[in-house]
């Protein structure tokens, strides 16, 4: 069983997730047969262009947002599988996001992105959990628990 890449300069190629795993197409909420499509929200340029760099490296479809307004307004012209999303952010931050992300678009799965952990002596992380976020990252995360994470989401529940 594998899951077929396709991309604007290449024919489809056979993908392996996991270990020793190999997922079929149909067990991913995808559009055409492409590659999921992840919305990275994070006000941390650096950050956002390394998890961009390596989910890109993937074959993730990879769309980016400064803050969570952005973000949800993103999502209106191009649909996401996934969301990453930090929850420390100017204007609007990542449990308001999760609060309008969940009444806009309840299907979408979220991992919940962290350094700081709380806000004054509330668990963010915590609190996002309650809000329906199955997968929290605490920053700072290694590559293989973002990619982890990121494939188990993409698995429907």
């Amino acid at each position: 069983m594998y899951l077929a890449i396709r991309s604007s300069f290449d024919e489809p190629r056979p993908t392996k997730y996991g270990q020793g795993k190999f997922v079929q197409t149909s067990e991913f909420h995808v559009r055409g047969g492409a590659m999921p499509s992840i919305l990275i929200i994070d006000d941390d340029d650096s950050l956002r262009d390394a998890l961009h760099r390596t989910l890109h490296k993937e074959g993730y479809i990879v769309m980016e947002a400064s803050e969570g307004g952005r973000g949800l307004k993103q999502l209106e012209s191009s649909p996401a599988d996934l969301i990453l999303l930090d929850m420390f952010m100017p204007d609007k931050d990542g449990l308001e996001t999760i609060g309008e992300l969940r009444r806009a678009h309840p299907k979408i799965p979220i991992i919940a992105m962290s350094g700081g952990g709380f806000r004054g002596t509330v668990d963010v992380l915590h609190v996002a959990k309650k809000l329906g976020v199955r997968r929290t990252l605490a920053k700072p995360f290694t590559r293989e628990q973002l990619l982890d994470a990121v494939r188990e989401e993409l698995i429907p529940h």
